[in-house]
């Protein structure tokens, strides 16, 4: 276990900080969660410091720190139109404050949704953000679809028990490559001793379904379900007027977007730098379900 290691991360209350919080605590670092505002429930041994991006950032934190984790991300939302400008600014303060910290690790969370293909404000904003780094020295991840207590897993079972028929754009034949949070956390705390940098892809070596994903979710949840093939862009012109008359709906444009562009990566050469072994989809889900 290492010793008198500090880890800063950032988001430290959301779906992916909060479990990073929780296991490098765990793992015996001292670890330092920056939030917007205080959680309800504070994870024991992780000291919070209030934050936010671009302009409240606490600099005497990274004094000694050994490594940052950049979760944080302010999504863009008509309520929110600067977030670009935000998350930019944001970023590259931390990164600049890091530098003159002599911090060893940069590690910003990117996704598998950020590419140069991308359509969603999400894809094109992170895959944007990931320019701003130096290969040589920081790192990018960009796992796919990350599973837990909680995030995409959930919001998709939520639905699928309250629904006896899913449309399935474009044939639900969109790429999807799992991994856990565990996989995750593994994964950044091997990056951080053994002083790696790049970009590393994280999830399953062979990418499943949509329909495949959502099939399983089923499955586990006992839930008859029907798929309906619906072609995209008449549905994203749909969903896109309902959000303009300021109707609620099941999904989002910005989703549809995400969904339509999402693209397969080669993970294997990543996974084994790493030494992490990402189980198949059907074991994660399954686990997820029964924990």
């Amino acid at each position: 276990m290492p010793e008198n290691k500090t880890i800063i991360i950032t988001g430290a209350s959301g779906f992916i900080g909060s479990f990073l919080c929780k296991y490098f605590a765990e793992n015996g670092w001292n670890v330092i969660g920056l939030v917007r505002k205080l959680p309800k429930e504070e994870i024991r041994n992780v000291r919070y410091e209030l934050f936010e991006m671009p302009n409240n950032i606490p600099l005497e934190v990274f004094k000694n720190s050994d490594a940052i984790v950049h979760c944080s991300y302010s999504k863009f939302s008509p309520s929110n139109p600067n977030s670009d400008k935000i998350n930019k600014e944001g970023t590259e303060k931390l990164l600049e404050i890091s530098r003159a910290s002599s911090n060893p690790k940069f590690i910003f969370l990117s996704s598998m949704s950020a590419h140069k293909d991308a359509l969603s404000h999400y894809g094109r904003s992170k895959f944007a953000l990931e320019k701003i780094f130096d290969p040589n020295k920081d790192v990018i991840l960009k796992p796919g679809l990350v599973m837990g207590n909680g995030g995409m897993l959930k919001t998709i079972s939520e639905y699928i028990s309250k629904h006896k028929t899913i449309p399935l754009p474009g044939n639900g034949i969109q790429p999807v490559q799992t991994l856990t949070l565990l996989n995750l956390s593994d994964a950044i705390q091997k990056i951080i001793m053994d002083k790696l940098s790049g970009t590393f892809c994280l999830g399953e070596v062979i990418p499943i379904t949509i329909k495949e994903f959502y099939t399983e979710v089923a499955k586990q949840s006992n839930k008859n379900i029907k798929f309906i093939s619906i072609p995209f862009w008449p549905l994203f012109m749909f969903v896109r007027f309902i959000e303009t008359i300021g109707l609620k709906t099941s999904t989002s444009s910005e989703s549809l977007l995400g969904l339509k562009q999402l693209k397969s990566f080669d993970t294997a050469h990543d996974l084994q730098k790493l030494g992490i072994e990402i189980l198949d989809y059907k074991t994660n889900i399954e686990t997820n379900f029964t924990n």
